[in-house]
């Protein structure tokens, strides 16, 4: 399949092919359930951009689920509530974007705040490694910090405070195993 704009003048925004996946509901209305389609963003010699678009029918309209350009890829580019989920070999929610609680599980599927992580597990003789804060630096050996949590809260002028922090300090820069 090859889809080709021959335009004696082209220009950004020229439509560069669209598929279309299209059905009858139970009305017998012909309905276009999903798309892909293309589009140049830049069409200067040596600087070409383009945008590649899939779309889904939600609740009768449709909505872009994913897209990709010269700058990003955006999943849930509508803001529609839509959940994006990543499954690893043991987990079908081992990333879980709930796109209408406005929430990020990792772990598991019904995060129950902004960020949530659970991690599973049967060893109950041993403290476990959910949450790792690495820091990196190129100092000398001597006294220096780690990776650090920092807690702010918004002041009545808008402005944020610090509120609390967690972090790490080492005496002395050698090579551990924690």
């Amino acid at each position: 399949l090859r889809m080709y704009r021959n335009s004696a003048s082209p220009a950004a925004s020229d439509e560069l092919g669209n598929i279309y996946f299209q059905g009858r509901n139970n009305n017998t209305q012909d309905v276009v359930y999903a798309t892909i389609e293309a589009y140049a963003l830049d069409v200067s010699d040596g600087a070409e951009d383009a945008v590649l678009n899939f779309n889904v029918m939600q609740a009768g309209s449709s909505v872009s689920f994913f897209k990709g350009n010269d700058t990003e890829v955006v999943v849930n580019d509508d803001a529609v509530n839509l959940d994006f989920r990543v499954e690893s070999s043991g987990n079908a929610n081992m990333l879980h974007v709930d796109g209408g609680d406005n929430r990020v599980g990792v772990g598991l599927g019904d995060p129950a705040a902004a960020f949530h992580v659970k991690e599973e597990t049967t060893n109950t003789t041993s403290i476990s490694n959910v949450v790792r804060i690495e820091s990196r630096s190129s100092g000398t050996a001597g006294v220096g910090f780690g990776g650090g949590i920092y807690f702010l809260g918004e002041r009545a002028d808008g402005g944020l405070q610090g509120m609390a922090k967690i972090y790490s300090e080492a005496e002395v820069n050698s090579p551990s195993d924690i």
